[in-house]
């Protein structure tokens, strides 16, 4: 299951999200015409947002893995540079490039 608490987080921040509502159909079933149209167009825009939020907000989580992946990559080719290990040898095994591994 996933963890949608970040996400609450950021709906809770913006102020759209806040003053909207979802209603349930037998609430809805009772609008006027125009009250209806007022009600999809608010609807549509609070989806729209929840999307580029929800977009965003993986692609963030997303980033967060690689730069977190790379950092652990980082410093396990610290070690077997330190160790004495052929550059290319820890460039085979750690995916890292070697003049990012001489750099180290």
């Amino acid at each position: 299951m996933e963890d949608h608490s970040g996400e609450a987080a950021i709906l809770k921040s913006v102020r759209l999200f806040t003053d909207f509502q979802p209603l349930e159909k037998e609430e809805i079933a009772k609008f006027t015409e125009a009250e209806l149209h007022v009600y999809q167009k608010r609807l549509k825009i609070f989806r729209d947002w929840y999307a580029v939020l929800k977009t965003k907000f993986d692609e963030g989580k997303m980033e967060g893995k690689i730069e977190g992946k790379l950092e652990g990559l980082t410093l396990v080719a610290q070690k077997m540079k330190a160790n004495g290990m052929a550059i290319a040898l820890i460039a085979e095994m750690t995916g890292l490039r070697i003049q990012d591994i001489e750099a180290l």
